[in-house]
């Protein structure tokens, strides 16, 4: 196994630890179809269906959802938001989480959350 499939692993980021979600929460608008947090979303969830994804692709995604995790953030997304530390062409936005996002790990903002 490589050194990145070592973190995927230690990251909890295995097929049988992933969120089911299957879908993203927003509508994205055309400006911020290939914003990078969109980019490791999608990553997010071809790993979730155990699609094979590139190590390099796994690396950047491992080290992004550390970054939130450690914060305890999640990704939210609001077409009006300015660029910002998350997105350079805005829209996504990272925010605390929040008990009804869901589970502590959470990376995706649930959006009926108080």
């Amino acid at each position: 196994m490589s050194g990145v499939k070592a973190a995927a692993r230690r990251y909890g980021l295995t097929r049988d630890n992933v969120s089911t979600t299957q879908h993203l929460p927003w509508t994205i608008e055309r400006d911020h179809q290939d914003a990078y947090p969109l980019r490791r979303l999608r990553i997010h969830f071809r790993i979730e269906a155990g699609e094979a994804v590139p190590d390099d692709e796994i690396n950047k995604y491992v080290h992004w959802v550390a970054r939130l995790r450690a914060r305890d953030h999640v990704v939210d997304y609001d077409p009006e938001v300015s660029p910002n530390d998350l997105s350079s062409v805005g829209g996504f936005y990272s925010r605390p989480r929040r008990d009804s996002d869901g589970p502590e790990g959470t990376i995706i903002a649930h959006p009926d959350a108080d």
